[in-house]
């Protein structure tokens, strides 16, 4: 991670988004609704977590993480 302009590190964006990208595209594409829905939940509990992280670094997400494993089937 590399400092942002007007704080904290921000992840690095690069492979890992591009391939999450590809796969809810993917998902979309072929109207598989469980598939895109799963990739959707990943992509918005991933978000979530980044900006708790940066918002308030002390904080565990403990709802947040069953939540996204509880949408995911993990």
């Amino acid at each position: 991670m590399k400092p942002g302009p007007r704080g904290p590190a921000l992840p690095e964006s690069g492979s890992a988004d591009s391939a999450s990208a590809a796969i809810r595209a993917e998902a979309v594409t072929s109207r598989d609704a469980k598939a895109a829905s799963r990739a959707l939940a990943t992509h918005l509990g991933r978000t979530a977590l980044v900006v708790l992280s940066i918002a308030s670094p002390m904080y565990k997400p403990v709802r947040i993480r069953r939540a996204l494993a509880t949408a995911c089937g993990e």
